[in-house]
């Protein structure tokens, strides 16, 4: 199942899981141990899974894979517990792997890769696994451990790497030693990923793959350049100064941060035109909560830059501009108004949504 975030993978596993557990299956859901806070001594877990199954009236147990499976019922556990797990799956046995993009280094071994490796010992010994994840692959390497969809059709895995156009290079690694590498040789990569989106498209054809999506034809769009006023390059330079030559990455993640008050402005014209138009706006942000960059340990730390959030800086500036009727959809929104709050943007009564992906 490649369903987007948030469109409900959740009560799609629950409700395959309750399908076979209804049949006397044996069934299995692994989770995160992030997205079920799970307690092992008081056998309790939250969020959705909590909140869903309840919600649909289907029973599931925290179970830690010491002790045998229960026929027709369901098991909750995280990818932490599948080495004690793995002995409990057999034939009978039904496997819903959630966040299955936890499991991308199918090509070490084992030893090396803990839980993965495990997993592969699990769905080879199970009678059906269900994969779940809004991430089915970032690069081709990664579809391995969808093995079990028969994804590769009878091939071998560096035939199907072949036939997508990815090559394979030597690599020297430590010790001296040399191992083979597959890549995607230059200017091949619209090529190997239009391929590989062609296995994902049998393998729905074949029934064996699901993927709900909303149709984005209709919508276009524009990219908005936004000058660097003299005050944000000041502070972009701030930020290159002090930070350390290996820390590239990090680097760029603090600037793109200190970035956004320097765009509001921007997005409330944008708004604003909109508004005039008569149409309703959803504003789309990635950072919520202030952030700053700092440098040093303890009594040594010194900040170079900060910024409030950027949900702040928007209310403020579309307040300012006269524009309040607007909602909020994000993870610091108060969750229990949330149904009624985009029941008022549904009805026009709010005219923005400021909201988080």
């Amino acid at each position: 199942m490649a369903d987007g975030t948030g469109v409900g993978k959740s009560r799609e596993l629950l409700t395959v899981a309750n399908h076979y557990a209804q049949q006397g299956r044996k069934v299995v859901i692994v989770a995160p141990n992030q997205v079920i806070k799970k307690d092992w001594k008081k056998g309790t877990f939250s969020g959705s899974y909590r909140d869903d199954s309840a919600l649909m009236g289907i029973e599931m147990e925290l179970h830690r894979g010491r002790e045998p499976l229960t026929e027709g019922a369901i098991a909750l556990t995280t990818y932490d517990a599948l080495k004690d797990m793995k002995k409990q799956i057999d034939g009978d046995t039904v496997v819903l792997f959630d966040e299955s993009h936890a499991l991308k280094n199918m090509t070490l071994s084992p030893k090396e890769t803990g839980r993965t490796g495990h997993a592969k010992e699990m769905m080879e010994a199970a009678g059906a696994v269900c994969y779940a994840t809004a991430s089915p692959i970032d690069k081709p390497t990664h579809i391995p451990y969808l093995f079990k969809t028969d994804i590769f059709n009878g091939n071998q895995v560096r035939d199907v790497y072949s036939w997508v156009g990815m090559k394979q290079r030597d690599v020297r690694i430590k010790g001296g030693k040399t191992i083979k590498q597959w890549y995607i040789p230059k200017g091949k990569a619209a090529q190997v990923y239009h391929r590989l989106e062609g296995l994902f498209d049998e393998l729905t054809e074949r029934g064996l793959m699901v993927q709900r999506g909303i149709d984005m034809s209709p919508v276009t769009v524009e990219f908005t350049p936004i000058p660097l006023s003299d005050e944000a390059a000041t502070v972009m330079d701030e930020i290159d100064d002090a930070m350390d030559s290996d820390e590239g990455a990090q680097r760029l993640m603090h600037m793109r941060r200190q970035l956004e008050p320097y765009k509001v402005a921007a997005a409330v014209e944008h708004c604003k035109a909109e508004l005039a138009q008569g149409r309703q706006v959803v504003l789309f942000m990635s950072r919520i909560n202030a952030s700053e960059v700092t440098v040093g340990k303890d009594d040594d730390k010194t900040t170079i830059a900060a910024s409030e959030g950027t949900v702040e800086l928007i209310k403020r500036a579309l307040q300012q501009e006269g524009i309040d009727d607007f909602i909020e959809i994000h993870g610091n929104a108060n969750a229990k108004k949330m149904d009624q709050e985009i029941a008022r943007f549904q009805s026009g009564e709010a005219r923005v949504a400021i909201a988080t992906v």
